[in-house]
């Protein structure tokens, strides 16, 4: 799958946002209340709990 081509078309269908974020940004809290869905689409995120890291997520990957 081309990742690379999907924030263009997640704007077109309307219903998606598109956010970037850098080194170090925090997306969501381990127990916060939530109703998005993240998708990776380029670079990578780290999971963390208890300031001990759990997971690496690439893109194709989701979570929320």
């Amino acid at each position: 799958m081309d990742f690379e081509k999907y924030p263009e078309r997640a704007r077109g269908c309307g219903v998606l946002r598109v956010h970037d974020y850098g080194d170090g940004d925090t997306i969501i809290h381990d127990g916060e209340e939530g109703s998005d869905l993240y998708i990776i689409l380029s670079g990578k995120a780290i999971v963390r709990k208890l300031d001990q890291r759990i997971a690496e997520l690439t893109p194709g990957a989701f979570f929320g």
